[in-house]
């Protein structure tokens, strides 16, 4: 799936995003998507850093869904938990790859560790 940013400066002040305009893409693939206190989320690579970024920042270019992503509805929620974090992640649906759901750091990791995060993430891209 392929995404566009509707409106780049919504977005940098909705996600705290720091950086210049020029850092940002055009277009994104989207790596995943989630709910998450009712609002849709696309994982996307940006600048070497994996972000969960609202749907509503963006316009759909290519909606093909890869036949290798899962579709799972928690129902109400769902939360994901890790021995190494003191936090848990929520959510009530996600649809993506497996191996991001099999690996148990991986979506801690993509806000406290970003560079562990994005290495597993090229590591698992060249396998799919």
């Amino acid at each position: 799936m392929i995404v566009e940013i509707k409106n780049l400066d919504t977005l940098m002040k909705r996600h705290a995003t720091w950086g210049s305009v020029s850092s940002f893409s055009p277009q994104y693939t989207v790596l995943a998507i989630r709910k998450r206190r009712n609002k849709k989320q696309y994982l996307v690579e940006n600048a070497k850093r994996l972000c969960w970024w609202d749907v509503d920042l963006f316009e759909v270019v290519d909606e093909s869904i890869p036949a290798n992503w899962v579709k799972i509805n928690y129902g109400r929620c769902h939360k994901f938990k890790n021995k190494k974090y003191d936090f848990d992640i929520s959510t009530s649906f996600y649809q993506g790859p497996m191996c991001f759901l099999s690996n148990e750091d991986f979506f801690f990791d993509i806000y406290e560790n970003a560079k562990d995060a994005y290495e597993f993430y090229l590591k698992e891209k060249k396998k799919l």
